[in-house]
């Protein structure tokens, strides 16, 4: 079976990836620089909370439970809280 190459963004598309495993953090972030996206990395939920803070991204991928970080069960919540206030368009 043959496979088609991965298809290429139009755009750099700003992710952070927030994986605090080595291991799916290294396998999601070869998958995501194959479709050529602009891709920051960490481990650590307060990492990805001051990044978000510093600037606006076009997606977030990130744990909903993360080690120091847990409101709740869910880490997202103060990201969310953050994102809120990106620009659209």
């Amino acid at each position: 079976m043959v496979q088609a190459p991965p298809r290429r963004l139009q755009h750099d598309a700003g992710i952070p990836l927030v994986k605090d495993d080595e291991v799916n953090r290294a396998v999601a972030l070869a998958m995501l620089l194959d479709f050529g996206l602009a891709v920051d990395t960490t481990a650590a939920g307060r990492e990805a909370l001051a990044k978000a803070q510093a600037r606006a991204y076009d997606l977030l991928l990130m744990d909903m439970q993360m080690p120091v970080m847990n409101y709740g069960g869910c880490a997202l919540r103060p990201v969310i809280d953050v994102a809120i206030s990106w620009p659209t368009g």
